[in-house]
């Protein structure tokens, strides 16, 4: 159980990098 909770944390983690990302490619192509 405790192998699972780390594995969905790490994915989390990939998951709200990955947004932050997106969003501040978004912003830049909105400044442009």
């Amino acid at each position: 159980m405790e192998g699972v909770r780390s594995y969905l944390i790490c994915v989390n983690a990939k998951y709200a990098t990955s947004v932050k990302i997106i969003t501040m490619i978004n912003n830049h192509s909105n400044f442009t």
